[in-house]
């Protein structure tokens, strides 16, 4: 459809250049319609998810309660997460912090340190350590090809995510050995 050596008007929307090349205006205005309500619905789906994410983790303690841990009592959505995460997302689309995610492979760090310490309830004991062990390897490999800006960054966040384990697990233990065995 697209004639040999021709550029074409911009990367990012060549899907949508070739289709009104191969369908006239109809056909180009359907695939825009398309993509916008798939990336409205993907956006959603991933500001709900985290949002739950963000719940679960304020429910356990891993994050303060009182903030991450509450539902709208009308609605039971995690309201506080949703708002915390769309202004997030304000802010950064404002100084287009997508792009700079997205080219320096961000995303890709992002994804790799979030699977890799999965807990798996129910298994053989040695089945969850070679199942997170496995996918470490292939995040570390996948980690020594991403550009040096999303590796500093999320070696950063990954390191910042140790420490406050570290914090909580030393505050928890604390918090055993003063209240006595229950």
């Amino acid at each position: 459809m697209w004639p040999r050596g021709a550029a074409f008007p911009d990367l990012d929307t060549a899907y949508v250049a070739v289709a009104q090349r191969a369908g006239g205006t109809f056909l180009f205005v359907l695939m825009n319609g398309a993509l916008l309500i798939a990336t409205i619905e993907s956006g959603m789906a991933s500001q709900l998810g985290t949002a739950r994410l963000l719940f679960a983790m304020g429910q356990n303690g891993a994050l303060p309660r009182r903030f991450f841990g509450t539902l709208n009592p009308v609605r039971r959505i995690p309201q506080n997460n949703l708002l915390l995460i769309g202004v997030s997302v304000l802010i950064g689309s404002r100084y287009r912090a997508v792009e700079l995610w997205r080219a320096s492979g961000l995303h890709g760090c992002q994804r790799c340190f979030s699977s890799s310490g999965v807990a798996y309830e129910g298994l053989k004991p040695w089945l969850p350590i070679l199942l997170s062990g496995s996918g470490f390897v292939v995040c570390f490999f996948l980690w020594l090809n991403l550009g040096p800006t999303a590796r500093w960054a999320g070696t950063a966040w990954a390191v910042l995510g140790i420490a406050l384990w570290l914090v909580r697990r030393n505050q928890m233990t604390a918090d055993k050995q003063f209240t006595g065995p229950s």
